[in-house]
């Protein structure tokens, strides 16, 4: 069984740092534990949570400390700000697609839905830096050098592309790019880099996408599917789910 994790911290929408250890103590000796997106709650929370109980995770960071904060990102600290408030904002009317967010209340689905997947890329980012100019954003994710703390422990980290898109819309060459993986290797000096789909659903990748993958190196990838498909479409549980 593989779980996956986001935001570990006591706060709204995000799994309260109690239950992650509850889980821990439930699962631990037989799950597979992921984090994704490299935030700071991966190291300043996790990564002391997992040492003192020896265990290891496999971490999929986008950006690191100092970079823009991206898309994807801008949008859940505007929920957190604002909640569901900035849907009439946005000025878009859309169907809630079934089995996307299916944790989130209906406005904030569709909020997501929207920005993530309905709009064009420049469009949604218009839309969401206009909003998000009326933040004041803290820093949200680790640095190179706590990510090469975590590797030198035994952490894993592997990709998840530069700016968390939807593979599936994007050009063979802009896919490419995106899973470009020298960096992190540089960082962990790792033989061996998994991989994880941002949004995870099998319609945000296609075929090309894994064999696109499986030239650039990486080892096996992860989903947020039910199904077990090959070592490139590894289905994980959501937090919500265990």
């Amino acid at each position: 069984m593989v779980i996956t994790y986001h935001y570990i911290r006591n706060a709204e929408r995000a799994l309260s740092v109690e239950r992650f250890k509850r889980q821990l103590d439930c699962i631990s000796d037989y799950a597979i534990l992921t984090f994704d997106d490299g935030f700071k709650d991966h190291y300043e929370t996790v990564f002391p949570i997992l040492k003192e109980r020896n265990l290891k995770g496999i971490f999929f960071p986008c950006r690191y400390e100092g970079q823009e904060i991206l898309n994807v990102h801008k949008i859940h600290l505007l929920l957190w700000e604002f909640g569901d408030k900035i849907y009439e904002d946005i000025g878009h009317e859309i169907k809630r697609r079934t089995g996307l967010y299916k944790y989130d209340t209906d406005k904030i689905a569709k909020i997501k839905q929207l920005l993530n997947y309905e709009l064009p890329f420049e469009e949604a980012t218009e839309i969401i830096d206009k909003l998000f100019n009326k933040l004041n954003p803290p820093e949200i994710y680790m640095t190179q050098d706590q990510i090469k703390e975590m590797s030198d422990y035994g952490m894993i980290f592997g990709g998840h592309t530069k700016t968390h898109r939807v593979l599936s819309r994007l050009t063979p060459e802009e896919q490419r790019e995106e899973c470009d993986l020298t960096l992190i290797k540089q960082i962990t000096n790792q033989s061996d880099i998994p991989f994880c789909y941002p949004y995870g659903h099998h319609h945000t990748y296609t075929k090309e996408t894994i064999d696109i993958l499986k030239d650039l190196g990486y080892s096996r990838a992860y989903t947020v599917g039910k199904t077990y498909n090959g070592q490139f479409e590894i289905p994980r549980l959501d937090t919500n789910e265990v």
